[in-house]
């Protein structure tokens, strides 16, 4: 239960930014859902949120995940101080609870006369010993319809005393007639074994911040002393990382529990000790005390330790750290192969289910650009390379390697966007769906990737196929500047002006892009109002004259309809209008400010001249960006195992979808397909100048094989390879975000033009002379 007193006159940004941390908080394992109480009355301005979930551990590991701290982060200005906050064990005894929460679901029209019990219930409670005061929330409609009461009391025993008093039983059976059913949830103390006094006190705990802030007094001296005593002796030793983690986290336990805490109860009883009234001077006194402490450790530890190397210092590159070092260096996670959590840190840096059998040495999850240079000079001083990873999209796994460091970028995922300019800064691991969800709500746009859970990452630094890309251009085409971390340290600001090579090279390069870029500037587009779609759904065995009237068509279409081919079995298409194995599908989606603006966009497709009857027409339907990505997820569904592969070319659809059509015809699995959108890219020359992708055809496609079972792997592979086997004869090139780099040692060369590559080749001897970056991953 969090208790978060908003600003004054921010009210809206607040439920935008709740909504938000509500999205993300469905997201983990366990989650049931969230209850929000506003403030009781117009003057007040304290919102409580509750979140819900299965079990403790996985409660705990949202409100300890790098996401949640980053949403506070972000929301930090809108609240007067920090929330607090309050874990809730239903039903389940905890030791040391101070506060009980109870929802009531109050019968219809009972509501004032449950105001007036709960009128009694707070003056009995007055009396009580240890009573600290209560709240009492009411519902929200279309959000919660309980009434929730909280009430405080200074201890455990205290708080026990109240629910099993005759008081309390007899008012409980009074108010039975104002609502059906109650729940009591209890929170417990936050270190309550780490505080007991002697015998003859009142059982219970100090509050919450002052244990903390005991806690804090004997835990920092203690882990430093263990880093410096211990840990060299068990690194001396040879014990891996995780194994002398584990020991001094141990020491350090035990000499928390049974020699420090109680020393430090005792010397701080006077303020520490529960039940005992004290004054505002007391326990100022104290928490003065306890500060001072605190500077004295860190002047102490200061100078006795001696100062790390700051950033860019000359000696940084002689001095040997150790792996406590680095640790404390980094903000973020750091594993090493064998320590806990390794192997799903590794599964998780690929959305695809198919992992290939490559293992980083270590692998780091980045919070800020500091981190980034941090892992960057680890890296040097080990002598180990480096790749990087936003969202893990790539099909071929390009950011798993054998060896070396994979730096993840997911956790840099915050953005700004400066409505005036229409501009937006934004970090790599933002997710493109919900960055165009955020645009919306601003009347903007942004053609981000047309899978939904795709990073801008990755998706930028590759040229960027998105929405309406036939009118905005790619989505490298809006990147007006990039922030870059290089190979030895130096975070550069790179513009068309500023590092004009590698602010070049970041337009397109793809992973085997020499830098880390942390963070894109980008220009907008106002949103389109209104979106329609036409769509078209023929037997597979129709491809060829489907292909050659589209293509056709859609010379006379305008630049802001995109228009595509689907070659799927009936499953796999979305097309449930009929129970057909294999299908073609011609879908054109208009970008317009009006429906009449949009059906005047498709018009050229509202006639068919094919004699072979389509099996489904849906005419003009209006549509949005949700139901796109609804779609989009359809075609690439979670939980799956993926392998794809690109070509660019110069032969007409016709001849390519015939070729695949005979593959999709007959792909081991049925979610299988191919997708062919018709003039991926704007035309224009303004929208393709100064960058590394490279447009290498008029024709593009993709085949996708799509299936669940580890058993499959080999022979849907194998599918996808003699698909392209059969289409490469036709070829131009490759598109450097989706190629089956492992295909062929020519496939990244092959997905830019000769002069591109001799320039990227270039560049990387400049930026990256040792090759402390992977580049492109190959067969």
């Amino acid at each position: 239960m969090i208790s978060q007193k908003v600003r004054p006159g921010r009210e809206d940004e607040y439920r935008r930014w709740q909504d938000r941390t509500n999205e993300v908080a469905g997201e983990f394992d366990g989650f049931e859902g969230t209850e929000q109480y506003p403030p009781p009355s117009a003057e007040g301005n304290e919102w409580v949120v509750v979140f819900r979930f299965s079990h403790l551990d996985q409660l705990t590991a949202w409100m300890g995940s790098d996401t949640r701290r980053e949403l506070l982060e972000q929301g930090r200005d809108l609240f007067e101080e920090a929330p607090t906050q309050e874990v809730l064990a239903g039903g389940t005894p905890v030791r040391d609870a101070v506060t009980a929460v109870v929802s009531h679901d109050v019968r219809p029209d009972q509501e004032r006369a449950f105001v007036s019990w709960q009128e009694k219930i707070l003056s009995a409670q007055r009396k009580f010993p240890g009573f600290m005061g209560s709240e009492l929330f009411r519902p929200v409609k279309g959000v919660q319809d309980k009434w929730v009461a909280a009430f405080r009391f200074d201890t455990r025993h205290h708080l026990d005393k109240w629910p099993e008093s005759t008081t309390r039983r007899k008012l409980l059976d009074e108010g039975r007639g104002a609502f059906v059913s109650y729940d009591v949830r209890k929170v417990g103390s936050a270190f309550g074994s780490w505080f007991r006094f002697e015998q003859g006190t009142e059982e219970g705990a100090p509050p919450n911040w002052k244990q903390a802030m005991s806690v804090v007094l004997a835990l920092y001296p203690t882990v430093e002393i263990l880093n410096l005593v211990v840990s060299p002796r068990l690194a001396a030793l040879g014990l891996p990382g995780y194994l002398a983690l584990f020991i001094s986290n141990v020491l350090s336990v035990c000499i928390l529990t049974w020699l420090l805490m109680p020393l430090v109860n005792r010397a701080l009883a006077f303020w520490l000790m529960p039940g005992q009234a004290r004054s505002l001077r007391i326990d100022v006194a104290g928490a003065a005390v306890v500060a001072i402490c605190w500077l004295a450790f860190v002047v102490i530890f200061g100078l006795t330790t001696g100062r790390q190397p700051a950033p860019g210092d000359a000696h940084d590159e002689e001095v040997v750290m150790s792996e406590h070092s680095w640790r404390s260096r980094i903000e973020g996670a750091l594993l090493r192969r064998g320590d806990a959590g390794y192997e799903t840190a590794r599964a998780r840096a690929l959305w695809n289910e198919l992992k290939p059998d490559r293992y980083p040495d270590v692998i780091v999850r980045a919070t800020c650009e500091r981190d980034v240079q941090e892992v960057l000079k680890l890296a040097v001083s080990r002598g180990l390379r480096l790749a990087v990873r936003a969202g893990g999209h790539s099909w071929c796994g390009s950011p798993l390697r054998d060896g070396g460091i994979l730096l993840d970028l997911s956790g840099l995922n915050q953005w700004k966007i400066d409505a005036d300019s229409a501009t937006a800064t934004v970090q790599p691991g933002v997710i493109g769906s919900r960055f165009a969800r955020e645009l919306a709500r601003r009347d903007l746009a942004f053609p981000a990737g047309h899978c939904p859970s795709v990073a801008l990452g990755g998706y930028l630094l590759s040229g960027g196929l998105g929405w309406n890309s036939g009118l905005w251009g790619v989505g490298c085409a809006s990147v007006l500047e990039i922030t870059a971390v290089t190979a030895d340290g130096e975070v550069l600001r790179c513009t068309e002006e500023e590092h004009p090579g590698l602010f070049w090279a970041a337009r397109g390069a793809g992973p085997g892009f020499f830098a880390v870029v942390t963070s894109f500037r980008l220009r907008l587009q106002p949103r389109p109002t209104a979106l329609a779609t036409t769509s078209y759904v023929f037997p597979l065995a129709a491809v060829g004259p489907v292909a050659d009237w589209a293509t056709e068509t859609a010379r006379e279409l305008p630049a802001n309809v995109e228009l595509s081919f689907l070659l799927a079995g009936g499953d796999a298409s979305g097309v449930t209008d009929g129970p057909w194995p294999k299908v073609v599908v011609v879908t054109a989606t208009a970008f317009a400010n009006s429906h009449t603006e949009a059906v005047g966009a498709l018009h050229p497709l509202r006639s068919c001249p094919l004699s072979e009857r389509p099996l489904s027409r849906r005419l003009d339907e209006p549509t949005s960006l949700a139901v796109l990505y609804d779609a989009s997820m359809d075609l690439w569904p979670d939980k799956h195992r993926y392998a794809a592969d690109t070509l660019w070319s110069h032969e007409d659809y016709a001849v390519l979808l015939a070729k695949l059509g005979d593959a999709v015809a007959k792909a081991p699995s049925g979610e299988s397909f191919v997708l062919a959108p018709v003039s991926p890219v704007s035309q224009e020359d303004e929208l393709l100048r100064n960058m590394a992708f490279s447009v290498l055809g008029e024709s593009y496609v993709v085949p996708y094989a799509v299936w669940a079972d580890p058993a499959q792997d080999d022979v849907n592979v194998h599918w996808l390879r003699d698909a392209m086997h059969v289409v490469e004869p036709f070829g131009t090139g490759h598109y450097i975000a989706e190629a089956d780099l492992t295909a062929d040692p020519s496939r990244a060369r092959r997905s830019f033009t000769a002069a591109d590559w001799d320039r990227l080749q270039s560049l990387r001897a400049e930026y990256d002379p040792q090759s402390l970056l992977f580049s492109y991953l190959s067969a």
